[in-house]
């Protein structure tokens, strides 16, 4: 029956989207669960997040605003660097899906599987930018990943311009708009000139 729904919603695409799903499934296995994660972490507002050089010392809030709370977003389960680990994880195994996927005309499907990265990217990102910046890493690789975000940022721009589905939460509205992704390029452009 799940090949004869795909067949008659996707056509001659049915078995791309089998195996890219197959990627995502196994990928979203390694999402590091944990309600704290999940309400303060950076994966709602992903490359809306803004990125800072220094501390700001602000506990991230329920949803819309992680901040650079590292801490806050493990929770009582992971630590800093579990954290990014599980992040990165998932990013591998659903970036193999995307793969499969590179071909295939646009869609929704599409559009919510590339979305859906970005926001775990930005997670990963953002994580694994806090852990360097607070144990005084290296500022080559602070800014290799402030350019993925900042590529990141402009990507789910991209897809908010044709699908105005991304970013949206019933509940709290936009996580995510335009503004704050263009905020997010002008952060992105002032950091890598002075970090």
């Amino acid at each position: 029956m799940y090949g004869s729904v795909l067949s008659l919603i996707y056509g001659d695409y049915a078995e791309t989207v089998r195996k890219a799903v197959y990627y995502m499934c196994k990928g979203f296995n390694e999402y590091p669960f944990d309600i704290f994660q999940i309400y303060l972490g950076p994966s709602n507002a992903g490359a809306g997040n803004l990125l800072y050089s220094s501390s700001t010392g602000f506990d991230a809030t329920m949803t819309c605003y992680p901040y650079d709370d590292v801490k806050g977003w493990c929770g009582e389960v992971y630590t800093p660097e579990i954290l990014e680990s599980q992040f990165k994880k998932v990013c591998e195994e659903w970036a193999k899906g995307l793969e499969v996927i590179k071909d295939m005309p646009l869609c929704e499907f599409k559009d919510m599987a590339v979305y859906s990265y970005t926001l775990f990217k930005a997670s990963y990102n953002q994580t694994r930018f806090y852990n360097l910046r607070n144990s005084g890493g290296d500022r080559e690789a602070l800014k290799a990943i402030v350019r993925d975000e900042k590529k990141l940022a402009l990507a789910v721009l991209e897809i908010m311009f044709r699908n105005s589905a991304v970013g949206y939460e019933a509940a709290n509205h936009y996580y995510v708009t335009r503004s704050s992704l263009m905020e997010k390029v002008i952060n992105c452009d002032w950091l890598l000139e002075n970090l």
